[in-house]
């Protein structure tokens, strides 16, 4: 039922401004790209395609609510992204725009830049280490921004 209802309203979904880009700069540079997303593998079709990045990212690229026993709060799917990358937590930092994707992260001991386009508020989004607007306003900062140094857990 869950991917009827996001297909019937995926033609509504537009990409956060500078998503594209963001992805296209962060590929450009060499960063290693693993989505972490608490959608379905289904679902994540469909989110990709409404992002416009289904181009760029890829199911291969991804660890879904499918793959793991339990989704986000609970780290199971940053974990998994972990290890697909082969990398440890101190190695990477996760882009995320809500309280979840913090919690989740935190909890497998990787840091969180947050976005406020998911529609939470600072206070919700805290425990990151940093907190844009929108991927437009990371990707203007992407040289003083922890991507610069850091590979990647996407969400």
């Amino acid at each position: 039922m869950k991917y009827c209802l996001i297909n019937k309203f995926a033609a509504n979904l537009a990409p956060a401004n500078g998503t594209r880009q963001l992805i296209l700069k962060m590929l450009s540079v060499g960063l290693r790209l693993v989505i972490a997303s608490s959608a379905t593998s289904q679902e994540l079709s469909v989110l990709l395609k409404a992002a416009q990045v289904n181009d760029l990212l890829t199911q291969d690229e991804a660890v879904t609510s499918s793959d793991v026993e339990a989704s986000k709060p609970d780290p199971d799917i940053v974990e998994a992204a972990l290890s697909r990358l082969n990398m440890e937590p101190g190695e990477v930092v996760m882009l995320g725009d809500t309280p979840y994707d913090i919690e989740s992260a935190n909890k497998a001991g990787v840091d969180v830049i947050a976005l406020r386009c998911g529609g939470f508020d600072d206070s919700e989004l805290k425990n990151a280490i940093a907190i844009y607007n929108e991927p437009a306003d990371l990707l203007t900062d992407y040289d003083s921004s922890p991507l610069a140094t850091k590979a990647m857990i996407g969400t």
